[in-house]
């Protein structure tokens, strides 16, 4: 297992998630000029954070001696659930993500008036 490879690959997922958690941070402190700025940021950076997890993922089965390592993002998530290296979530964690996102939504129904605050409303 190439080690230095992981450590720099784990290195990199902290400096993601380290930006993404300041990007959030001046999102909720933004005044209303800014927020559309820094939507995009936070939404730009969570991209990176989850392109760099799944490819982190995959690595790690690699480097483990998985040779049927699939190549799309859902598929190496499901093959490192396969592996053990993602286990499932307790119902008191799924709680306490629930309470962080309610939080998070709150604070940005502070800042955006309520023309913008359907903006950020998922439409398939």
């Amino acid at each position: 297992m190439d080690i230095l490879r992981l450590e720099s690959k784990i290195k990199n997922l902290r400096k993601t998630l380290t930006y993404l958690e300041r990007s959030l941070k001046r999102l909720l402190d933004s005044n209303s000029d800014d927020v559309e700025f820094f939507q995009d940021s936070v939404a730009s950076r969570f991209k990176i954070l989850i392109e760099s997890s799944w490819k982190f993922l995959k690595t790690v089965l690699e480097e483990k001696g998985f040779t049927d390592v699939p190549g799309s993002p859902k598929d190496v998530i499901f093959k490192a659930k396969e592996a053990k290296l993602i286990v499932d979530i307790a119902p008191s964690a799924f709680r306490c993500i629930e309470d962080i996102l309610d939080r998070i939504e709150k604070d940005i129904n502070k800042i955006l008036p309520p023309k913008r605050q359907s903006d950020l409303v998922y439409h398939s």
